[in-house]
Protein backbone atom coordinates (compact mmCIF):
# COMPACT_ATOMS: atom_id res chain seq x y z
CA UNK A 1 0.00 0.00 0.00
CA UNK A 2 1.11 3.48 -0.62
CA UNK A 3 2.64 4.88 2.39
CA UNK A 4 1.17 8.19 2.24
CA UNK A 5 -2.33 7.26 1.67
CA UNK A 6 -1.69 5.00 5.02
CA UNK A 7 0.45 7.55 6.88
CA UNK A 8 -2.66 9.97 6.68
CA UNK A 9 -5.42 7.59 7.38
CA UNK A 10 -3.45 6.47 10.86
CA UNK A 11 -3.52 9.91 11.65
CA UNK A 12 -6.55 10.58 11.17
CA UNK A 13 -7.90 7.73 13.19
CA UNK A 14 -6.12 9.94 16.33
CA UNK A 15 -8.08 13.23 15.77
CA UNK A 16 -11.11 13.09 18.54
CA UNK A 17 -14.34 12.96 16.20
CA UNK A 18 -17.79 14.78 18.08
CA UNK A 19 -20.81 12.78 16.19
CA UNK A 20 -18.28 11.73 13.36
CA UNK A 21 -16.67 14.97 12.43
CA UNK A 22 -13.84 16.72 13.37
CA UNK A 23 -14.69 19.73 15.36
CA UNK A 24 -12.46 23.27 15.31
CA UNK A 25 -13.24 24.21 18.90
CA UNK A 26 -11.92 21.58 20.16
CA UNK A 27 -8.76 20.94 18.46
CA UNK A 28 -8.04 24.71 18.62
CA UNK A 29 -8.26 24.62 21.99
CA UNK A 30 -5.97 21.66 22.38
CA UNK A 31 -3.41 23.24 20.12
CA UNK A 32 -3.23 26.33 22.71
CA UNK A 33 -2.44 24.14 25.14
CA UNK A 34 0.28 21.74 23.28
CA UNK A 35 1.95 24.81 21.83
CA UNK A 36 2.07 26.62 25.27
CA UNK A 37 -0.50 29.17 23.91
CA UNK A 38 -3.06 29.38 26.52
CA UNK A 39 -3.21 28.17 30.54
CA UNK A 40 -5.69 25.98 32.13
CA UNK A 41 -7.51 28.32 33.34
CA UNK A 42 -8.30 29.83 30.22
CA UNK A 43 -9.25 26.63 27.93
CA UNK A 44 -11.54 26.27 31.44
CA UNK A 45 -13.05 29.51 30.35
CA UNK A 46 -13.46 29.31 26.90
CA UNK A 47 -15.45 25.65 27.76
CA UNK A 48 -17.95 27.45 30.01
CA UNK A 49 -18.46 30.09 27.72
CA UNK A 50 -19.34 27.29 25.41
CA UNK A 51 -21.74 25.66 27.70
CA UNK A 52 -19.44 22.39 28.99
CA UNK A 53 -18.72 22.28 32.66
CA UNK A 54 -14.64 21.33 32.77
CA UNK A 55 -15.33 20.03 36.21
CA UNK A 56 -17.48 16.84 34.49
CA UNK A 57 -15.24 15.92 31.64
CA UNK A 58 -13.68 12.95 32.23
CA UNK A 59 -9.95 12.90 32.44
CA UNK A 60 -10.13 9.67 30.07
CA UNK A 61 -12.57 8.15 27.52
CA UNK A 62 -13.98 11.67 26.56
CA UNK A 63 -13.14 13.45 23.39
CA UNK A 64 -12.71 16.71 25.45
CA UNK A 65 -10.83 14.80 27.47
CA UNK A 66 -7.39 16.27 26.78
CA UNK A 67 -9.21 19.61 27.83
CA UNK A 68 -8.28 18.85 31.24
CA UNK A 69 -6.11 15.82 32.19
CA UNK A 70 -3.16 18.19 31.31
CA UNK A 71 -1.24 15.30 29.37
CA UNK A 72 1.29 17.65 27.06
CA UNK A 73 2.58 14.42 24.90
CA UNK A 74 -1.24 13.41 23.97
CA UNK A 75 -2.26 17.38 23.08
CA UNK A 76 1.31 17.55 21.16
CA UNK A 77 0.48 14.08 19.12
CA UNK A 78 -2.96 14.93 18.56
CA UNK A 79 -2.49 18.16 17.67
CA UNK A 80 0.05 17.20 15.02
CA UNK A 81 -2.00 14.66 13.50
CA UNK A 82 -4.94 17.26 13.21
CA UNK A 83 -2.36 20.08 11.41
CA UNK A 84 -1.15 17.26 9.29
CA UNK A 85 -4.18 16.00 7.74
CA UNK A 86 -5.78 19.70 7.67
CA UNK A 87 -3.64 19.21 4.04
CA UNK A 88 -6.67 16.97 2.95
CA UNK A 89 -9.63 19.13 4.14
CA UNK A 90 -11.84 20.91 1.63
CA UNK A 91 -10.34 24.41 0.62
CA UNK A 92 -12.42 26.96 2.75
CA UNK A 93 -11.83 30.32 0.35
CA UNK A 94 -14.67 32.03 2.24
CA UNK A 95 -10.69 33.56 4.34
CA UNK A 96 -9.48 35.42 1.05
CA UNK A 97 -12.67 36.31 -0.49
CA UNK A 98 -14.64 39.32 -0.18
CA UNK A 99 -18.48 39.09 -0.44
CA UNK A 100 -19.56 40.99 -3.36
CA UNK A 101 -23.07 43.35 -2.69
CA UNK A 102 -23.45 44.17 -6.09
CA UNK A 103 -24.32 41.81 -9.23
CA UNK A 104 -22.41 43.18 -12.26
CA UNK A 105 -23.07 42.78 -15.98
CA UNK A 106 -20.52 42.30 -19.23
CA UNK A 107 -21.48 44.55 -22.10
CA UNK A 108 -21.20 42.00 -25.11
CA UNK A 109 -21.81 42.32 -28.75
CA UNK A 110 -24.28 40.51 -30.71
CA UNK A 111 -25.31 40.81 -34.19
CA UNK A 112 -29.16 42.56 -34.12
CA UNK A 113 -30.06 40.16 -37.59
CA UNK A 114 -28.11 37.32 -37.85
CA UNK A 115 -29.54 36.66 -41.45
CA UNK A 116 -28.12 39.70 -43.44
CA UNK A 117 -26.38 41.85 -40.30
CA UNK A 118 -23.37 44.40 -40.65
CA UNK A 119 -20.57 43.53 -38.49
CA UNK A 120 -20.49 47.62 -37.04
CA UNK A 121 -24.77 47.27 -36.21
CA UNK A 122 -24.58 45.35 -32.52
CA UNK A 123 -26.70 45.68 -29.47
CA UNK A 124 -25.46 45.62 -25.48
CA UNK A 125 -27.23 42.77 -23.24
CA UNK A 126 -26.36 42.65 -20.03
CA UNK A 127 -25.07 38.92 -18.89
CA UNK A 128 -27.08 37.47 -16.80
CA UNK A 129 -25.25 35.84 -14.42
CA UNK A 130 -21.28 35.22 -13.87
CA UNK A 131 -20.24 31.74 -13.21
CA UNK A 132 -19.10 31.23 -9.39
CA UNK A 133 -15.79 30.75 -10.65
CA UNK A 134 -15.24 33.56 -12.76
CA UNK A 135 -17.39 35.01 -9.34
CA UNK A 136 -14.74 34.58 -6.62
CA UNK A 137 -11.77 34.99 -9.09
CA UNK A 138 -11.90 38.73 -9.40
CA UNK A 139 -12.83 39.38 -5.78
CA UNK A 140 -10.16 37.76 -3.59
CA UNK A 141 -8.34 39.54 -0.78
CA UNK A 142 -4.10 39.06 -2.03
CA UNK A 143 -3.20 39.95 1.19
CA UNK A 144 -5.45 37.60 3.15
CA UNK A 145 -4.69 34.93 0.39
CA UNK A 146 -0.97 35.28 1.17
CA UNK A 147 -1.06 35.19 4.46
CA UNK A 148 -3.27 31.77 3.97
CA UNK A 149 -0.69 30.52 1.52
CA UNK A 150 2.06 31.55 4.02
CA UNK A 151 0.85 29.19 6.77
CA UNK A 152 -0.05 26.19 4.26
CA UNK A 153 2.84 25.99 2.66
CA UNK A 154 5.21 26.55 6.30
CA UNK A 155 2.44 23.42 6.88
CA UNK A 156 3.40 21.32 3.88
CA UNK A 157 7.23 21.69 4.24
CA UNK A 158 6.87 20.77 8.14
CA UNK A 159 4.58 17.88 7.41
CA UNK A 160 6.46 16.40 4.50
CA UNK A 161 9.18 15.78 6.74
CA UNK A 162 7.14 14.53 9.70
CA UNK A 163 6.25 11.76 6.58
CA UNK A 164 9.36 10.98 5.32
CA UNK A 165 10.72 10.16 9.42
CA UNK A 166 7.26 8.04 9.76
CA UNK A 167 7.66 6.10 6.10
CA UNK A 168 11.51 5.67 7.20
CA UNK A 169 10.26 3.89 10.39
CA UNK A 170 8.23 1.13 8.34
CA UNK A 171 8.43 -1.97 9.52
CA UNK A 172 10.00 -4.61 6.65
CA UNK A 173 8.31 -7.56 7.94
CA UNK A 174 4.60 -7.35 6.26
CA UNK A 175 2.23 -5.87 9.58
CA UNK A 176 -1.42 -5.52 9.98
CA UNK A 177 -3.38 -2.48 9.66
CA UNK A 178 -3.67 -1.85 12.96
CA UNK A 179 -0.19 -3.04 13.91
CA UNK A 180 1.32 0.11 11.36
CA UNK A 181 -1.09 2.44 12.89
CA UNK A 182 0.61 1.50 16.30
CA UNK A 183 3.71 2.04 14.67
CA UNK A 184 2.48 5.34 13.46
CA UNK A 185 1.23 6.42 16.41
CA UNK A 186 4.63 6.06 18.55
CA UNK A 187 6.96 7.82 15.67
CA UNK A 188 4.56 11.15 15.89
CA UNK A 189 4.10 10.97 19.95
CA UNK A 190 7.59 11.38 19.64
CA UNK A 191 8.07 13.81 16.80
CA UNK A 192 5.20 15.70 18.09
CA UNK A 193 6.75 18.74 19.81
CA UNK A 194 9.55 19.56 17.40
CA UNK A 195 7.06 19.30 14.17
CA UNK A 196 4.68 21.87 15.77
CA UNK A 197 8.31 24.01 16.86
CA UNK A 198 9.09 23.30 12.69
CA UNK A 199 5.77 24.72 11.55
CA UNK A 200 6.51 27.72 13.82
CA UNK A 201 10.34 28.06 12.11
CA UNK A 202 9.24 27.93 8.91
CA UNK A 203 6.67 30.40 9.01
CA UNK A 204 8.17 33.37 10.46
CA UNK A 205 11.70 32.19 8.42
CA UNK A 206 10.13 32.83 4.79
CA UNK A 207 8.33 36.16 6.00
CA UNK A 208 11.51 37.94 3.67
CA UNK A 209 10.64 35.34 1.17
CA UNK A 210 8.21 36.44 -1.67
CA UNK A 211 5.13 34.55 -2.70
CA UNK A 212 3.61 34.88 -6.33
CA UNK A 213 0.14 34.12 -7.08
CA UNK A 214 -0.39 31.70 -9.84
CA UNK A 215 -3.60 30.99 -9.78
CA UNK A 216 -7.10 31.50 -7.72
CA UNK A 217 -10.69 30.13 -8.38
CA UNK A 218 -13.32 29.36 -5.99
CA UNK A 219 -11.63 25.70 -4.91
CA UNK A 220 -8.62 26.90 -4.65
CA UNK A 221 -4.82 28.37 -5.47
CA UNK A 222 -1.55 27.56 -6.95
CA UNK A 223 1.54 29.84 -5.53
CA UNK A 224 5.29 30.15 -5.73
CA UNK A 225 8.22 31.47 -3.49
CA UNK A 226 11.75 32.79 -4.64
CA UNK A 227 13.44 29.48 -2.93
CA UNK A 228 12.34 27.24 -5.55
CA UNK A 229 8.71 25.91 -3.40
CA UNK A 230 5.40 25.55 -5.61
CA UNK A 231 1.94 24.79 -3.77
CA UNK A 232 -1.25 24.15 -5.02
CA UNK A 233 -4.19 23.74 -2.89
CA UNK A 234 -7.23 22.96 -4.68
CA UNK A 235 -10.51 20.87 -3.01
CA UNK A 236 -9.54 18.60 -0.90
CA UNK A 237 -5.61 18.40 -2.23
CA UNK A 238 -2.67 19.74 -1.28
CA UNK A 239 0.54 19.28 -3.44
CA UNK A 240 3.83 20.77 -2.58
CA UNK A 241 7.02 20.99 -4.80
CA UNK A 242 10.56 21.60 -4.46
CA UNK A 243 13.01 22.42 -7.63
CA UNK A 244 10.15 20.14 -9.98
CA UNK A 245 10.10 17.59 -7.90
CA UNK A 246 6.98 16.09 -5.75
CA UNK A 247 7.63 17.21 -2.40
CA UNK A 248 4.67 16.03 -0.51
CA UNK A 249 1.91 14.82 -2.79
CA UNK A 250 0.79 13.00 -5.89
CA UNK A 251 2.06 9.52 -3.70
CA UNK A 252 5.64 11.29 -3.02
CA UNK A 253 7.35 12.02 0.17
CA UNK A 254 10.40 14.34 -0.32
CA UNK A 255 11.11 13.00 -4.05
CA UNK A 256 10.47 9.47 -2.92
CA UNK A 257 8.01 6.53 -3.18
CA UNK A 258 7.40 4.67 -0.34
CA UNK A 259 4.96 1.60 0.42
CA UNK A 260 3.94 -0.46 3.73
CA UNK A 261 3.73 -4.48 3.31
CA UNK A 262 0.17 -4.39 4.35
CA UNK A 263 -1.16 -8.58 5.48
CA UNK A 264 -4.33 -7.98 4.12
CA UNK A 265 -5.30 -11.49 5.92
CA UNK A 266 -4.16 -12.13 9.62
CA UNK A 267 -3.71 -15.36 9.52
CA UNK A 268 -3.90 -17.07 5.61
CA UNK A 269 -3.97 -20.65 7.52
CA UNK A 270 -6.83 -20.17 9.59
CA UNK A 271 -8.76 -18.54 6.32
CA UNK A 272 -8.10 -21.72 4.44
CA UNK A 273 -9.57 -23.80 7.19
CA UNK A 274 -12.02 -22.46 7.32
CA UNK A 275 -13.35 -22.57 3.83
CA UNK A 276 -16.22 -25.07 2.99
CA UNK A 277 -15.09 -28.55 1.24
CA UNK A 278 -16.00 -28.56 -2.69
CA UNK A 279 -17.73 -30.67 -4.08
CA UNK A 280 -14.79 -32.71 -5.83
CA UNK A 281 -13.37 -33.01 -2.17
CA UNK A 282 -16.20 -34.03 0.18
CA UNK A 283 -17.50 -37.40 -1.61
CA UNK A 284 -13.44 -38.97 -1.06
CA UNK A 285 -13.71 -37.75 2.41
CA UNK A 286 -16.60 -39.61 3.13
CA UNK A 287 -15.23 -42.78 1.34
CA UNK A 288 -11.77 -42.60 2.94
CA UNK A 289 -12.89 -41.73 6.95
CA UNK A 290 -16.08 -43.26 7.45
CA UNK A 291 -15.56 -46.81 7.19
CA UNK A 292 -12.62 -46.40 10.03
CA UNK A 293 -14.97 -45.08 12.31
CA UNK A 294 -17.53 -47.62 12.01
CA UNK A 295 -14.80 -50.16 12.20
CA UNK A 296 -13.60 -48.89 15.09
CA UNK A 297 -16.92 -48.25 17.17
CA UNK A 298 -19.62 -50.19 16.03
CA UNK A 299 -22.76 -48.31 17.68
CA UNK A 300 -24.82 -51.43 18.54
CA UNK A 301 -21.88 -53.87 20.35
CA UNK A 302 -20.70 -50.59 22.22
CA UNK A 303 -23.41 -50.30 25.19
CA UNK A 304 -23.91 -54.00 26.33
CA UNK A 305 -19.95 -54.56 26.87
CA UNK A 306 -19.95 -51.13 29.13
CA UNK A 307 -22.90 -52.61 31.09
CA UNK A 308 -21.46 -55.31 31.73
CA UNK A 309 -18.37 -54.33 33.06
CA UNK A 310 -19.80 -51.45 35.49
CA UNK A 311 -19.18 -52.75 39.16
CA UNK A 312 -22.43 -52.75 41.23
CA UNK A 313 -21.83 -51.09 45.10
CA UNK A 314 -24.65 -52.40 47.79
CA UNK A 315 -25.85 -49.20 50.38
CA UNK A 316 -22.98 -49.67 52.77
CA UNK A 317 -20.48 -49.18 50.22
CA UNK A 318 -18.65 -52.55 49.49
CA UNK A 319 -19.09 -54.89 46.35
Amino acid sequence: MPALSMITESLNALVPKLNGERNLFLMQQICSLARGERLQQQVDLALQQNGIDPARIPLTGNSFSLLVNGNIEQQQTVCAAWLATSLSEPVNSSTWYHERKEQETEIIATPQNTINWKFWETQELPRATMTEEERKASEYDKNKLISEAKVTMALSQATAKLYALIANNIPTSPVTEQEYQANVLMTVSNYAGEYLRTIQMLYHGRQPYGLSIHRVSATGFTVADEQGYELERVRNKTSLRYQDVDWLGNGKIMGKDYFVNLKVIADPVIAVQRVEPTEKVLPKVIEEELPKVVEKAPIEEASPKVIEKEPVINRKGKR
